[in-house]
């Protein structure tokens, strides 16, 4: 039989776009811990141990605390989507007007690194404590409203993604808290010698630097260097922390 050579070599052509012959696509990028999805299932507003986090709520009305977050419990989802090759925001899902997404958000340790590797955090921060030095945590800071004052005052969200089953790979969390914490509009509102001095003038300084126009990596270095102070190692020094909005806890 005799083959009509223009027509083999487009269906060759075919069939190696098909993958028959093997594909010429590079491999998909790993899925990392800032790829996942984020359910919230808690959400605390009031003073004390909030990793003492109150049964998720089955609920067709809506809690203060929803209502002060604009996020519903066992609905809302959110995920670290970039804004630029330095910063990212929380993408609120199905949502263009929620608060939360205003924070540029910086994480550490070295977000712009494309082939930086994302560890997360292997304990528990909230319960046990541990140092996130290394691990990736995120930072922004913005203004939101104060339902207290009636107001707007400086916040920080401080997103920290946990590994806690064995299972879950290395790359990849399970779980998270997302700190939402009060700065202070001057260092001299800090109080010294409290547990919570050197959390309070880190904040202030971060925020004046960023008020300041920082370059970005100059941005992120400060919060690397401050991160023991935001996120304090001990459990001693990280529960009964002052703050005004509370924490968000979920599910990846």
């Amino acid at each position: 039989m005799k083959i009509n050579k223009k027509y083999a070599a487009a269906i060759l052509v075919l069939l190696g776009a098909a993958g028959v012959f093997g594909s010429a696509r590079a491999p998909a990028a790993k899925k990392t811990v800032l790829d996942q999805v984020a359910l919230v299932t808690h959400i605390e507003a009031s003073l004390g141990d909030y990793c003492n986090f109150k049964a998720a709520i089955d609920a067709d009305g809506i809690t203060p605390e929803e209502k002060e977050f604009h996020l519903r419990i066992n609905k809302s989802k959110f995920q670290l989507e970039r804004r630029d090759d330095y910063k990212r925001y929380f993408d609120v899902k199905f949502s263009i007007t929620n608060p939360l997404q205003k924070p540029d958000v910086f994480v550490l340790p070295n977000d712009d690194d494309k082939s930086a590797r994302y560890a997360v955090a292997p304990f528990n921060y909230c319960k046990e404590g541990g140092s996130l030095k290394g691990y990736v945590v995120g930072l922004g800071i913005k203004e939101m409203p104060d339902p207290e004052h009636h107001g707007r005052d400086l916040h920080a969200f401080v997103y920290i993604p946990m590994r806690l089953d064995k299972r879950t790979d290395e790359d990849l969390g399970d779980e998270f808290i997302l700190l939402v914490i009060t700065v202070v509009n001057d260092t001299s509102q800090c109080k010294a010698g409290t547990k919570f001095y050197a959390r309070c003038i880190a904040l202030r300084e971060l925020a004046v630097m960023q008020m300041e126009g920082a370059k970005p990596d100059d941005f992120r270095k400060a919060i690397d260097d401050r991160i023991n102070d935001i996120l304090p190692p001990t459990l001693r020094d990280f529960g009964q922390v002052e703050y005004h909005n509370g924490v968000v806890h979920g599910t990846l």
